[in-house]
Parts: structure tokens; sequence; C-alpha cells
């Protein structure tokens, strides 16, 4: 805030300012640190002196009044809509559920923003006046205070790198692998994979997978039951088996800060037999940890 100290004078009661010219040396060591971030920086600043300076001890004032005025214009847009909606009723003119009209929530939630804020310069209000030198005007600071929040952030960033080692995944979900075994030791025909959401939808887990032994499929977080449907198509004909894996889901944290894996337990698993054999269970952990395949997957060998 250097380039502002005659503004920070003048807050602080400061009258005979003046500018004391210099003799500026040219640079003889290192490179210059200005460049056009400066200039949104120093904007930046700009406004956040000029807030503290007319809003920091009452910010009521600017908060309270934003968000009346939110919220006034929320509720007026409500009041409307209903009215409208009256009207239509009233004239036998068929019109949609208000709920239905995207206007009415975007009324409420201007009505929601408008509350926040009032109730934001409401305890800035009480916030500022339990300073209690919210009526002293202060340049400099102590050294001692300013020693005491080097420490205190030095103590925080510390706090903060040690709360954990662990680097959190990208993704917190966990897959099961299946390995081709039998007379078919490969997947001589694409194969398809979809799972059942449980809203009329299916999801491609995996599609036209050829020419290999073994493949990951992820499982659903939550449910107990997850069903696949594994599509082959052959010289002849598309084949569909559907696949049923029962299952216990384990919540697992890596660390405080990171997002919780779910891990499985499988239980169960049962198939149709259009092109699939069987499908056995050889491991039935799944984690994040690499580990031997979970399901032996048996395909028919007569399947052309």
């Amino acid at each position: 805030m250097h380039r502002y100290i005659p503004y920070l004078a003048k807050n602080a009661g400061f009258n005979k300012i003046a500018e004391k010219i210099v003799q500026h040396q040219a640079r003889k060591y290192g490179q210059s640190k200005f460049g056009l971030n400066r200039f949104i920086n120093g904007y930046l600043d700009l406004l956040t002196l000029w807030f503290l300076n007319n809003f920091g001890k009452k910010p009521m004032h600017v908060f309270g009044f934003l968000g009346s005025i939110m919220f006034l214009i929320g509720f007026i847009a409500v009041v409307c809509i209903g009215i409208d909606k009256l009207y239509a009723l009233t004239n036998g003119i068929p019109q949609r559920l208000i709920t239905d009209s995207p206007y009415f929530f975007i009324a409420l939630t201007t009505m929601l923003l408008g509350s926040q804020f009032f109730l934001a310069g409401f305890l800035g209000d009480l916030i500022a006046r339990q300073n209690p030198n919210r009526n002293d005007y202060q340049i400099e600071k102590k050294r001692s205070d300013m020693h005491k929040m080097f420490w205190l952030l030095v103590a925080m960033a510390t706090l903060l790198a040690a709360c954990s080692t662990i680097d959190c995944s990208l993704n917190s979900r966990v897959a099961v692998t299946y390995k081709l075994a039998g007379d078919v030791k490969k997947l001589t025909h694409p194969l398809t994979v979809t799972a059942h959401l449980g809203d009329g939808n299916d999801s491609i887990l995996l599609n036209q997978l050829a020419n290999t032994d073994s493949f990951q499929l992820p499982m659903s977080y939550n449910r107990h039951e997850d069903t696949l449907y594994f599509k082959t198509k052959t010289t002849a004909k598309a084949l569909t088996d559907t696949v049923i894996i029962t299952k216990i889901n384990i919540p697992h944290f890596e660390a405080v800060d990171c997002n919780p894996y779910i891990f499985h337990e499988i239980k169960d698993v049962k198939c149709t037999r259009h092109f699939i054999d069987t499908i056995v269970v050889n491991n039935k952990h799944v984690t994040n940890v690499p580990s031997k395949s979970n399901f032996f997957l048996h395909l028919k060998s007569d399947i052309h």
C-alpha cells in the first residue's frame, strides 16, 4: 500500500500533505518488478482503501442497502408472477405452474441473496462495534504486533502443511478387474459394457473393446447392487448378457482433507448365459490398490 501513503495520511486526519522532489538513481543490479500486474493490483488496492474508508466502520450502509434492493426486486417479481397466475386462472387462460417458471426461481434466488447481504451487513456492524479501538486513528503499527502477526502466519502455514502428507486423488472411484479364463483367453469379438443407472438410462463403461485378456470397470458409489449389460456382436448376431453384482460399500478416508474413497466387498455375482459361460469371484475386496483380478470371466468357446 506504499503508493497510497498520501491517501492513507489524509484519511488519518493529516491535512498538510505535500510532495518532495527527489533524485532517482539508475538501477545497478537486478530487474524491475514493475509490470502490467501493478496496474491491476493497484486498482484493486485502491478499491479496498475506498471501501474501508467509506464503509469500514458502517458496513451496514453498503451491504444493507444492496440486500434491501435485491430483496425488494425479488419480492416484487414474485408478486407479479402470482398476480399473472391469478389473472390467468380467473380468465380461464391455460398457464403452467408457478414452480415450472424459471422467473420464479430467479426471483426466489434474488430474495435469498438480498437476505444474505443484509445479514452480512448486520454482522459486520456488530463486529465493527465490538472493536474497542474503532474510533482511534493510527498510522504506524507497533513492531511487536507485526512480529506476532508474522509468527502467527508461520504457525498457520505450518499447521496447514502438516495436515496431510498424502496427495488427494483427482478421482476417488475404484475399479474392479475382469480377467478372461477358461478356453477363451482373449476377446475375439468387440465387447461393450453399459451400466443401468436406475432412471431408465444406461451409461457406457466400455466401448468396443477387443484383443485383450483383461479390463477394468468402475463400480457405483453407494448402490448395493450393480446391474451391467455385456454386449458383443458376432458374425451371426448381437448377444447381450446381464451381470448383477451384489456388494457392500465401505467408506475409506486417506486423509482428513481428502474426499473419501468408497471401497467394496463383493458378496455375489449372477449373470445370464448367452455368450458368457460363468463369472467367478477371485478377489472380493475392491480398493484403490492394484491387486489380483476380482473376477474370472469365462466366455463360451462355440460363439462365432
